[in-house]
């Protein structure tokens, strides 16, 4: 199964806004993401690292 890195825009089309993610991220209270491009600063999430913590919250 393909497992694609997904941008922050991505993510946030999937979850909530960014100002959301980012509270959320300093908070702890949404993984890190998994790849930071070192010149844009733009975060990337695999699918499976969004739909693992969903399920874990879920339960």
């Amino acid at each position: 199964m393909d497992d694609p890195l997904l941008k922050t825009s991505e993510v946030v089309k999937l979850t909530f806004s960014r100002n959301t993610i980012d509270s959320k991220l300093k908070k702890g209270l949404f993984p890190q993401p998994d790849y930071v491009d070192p010149e844009s600063k733009y975060r990337y999430w695999r699918l499976s690292t969004i739909n693992n913590f969903f399920s874990k919250k879920a339960s």
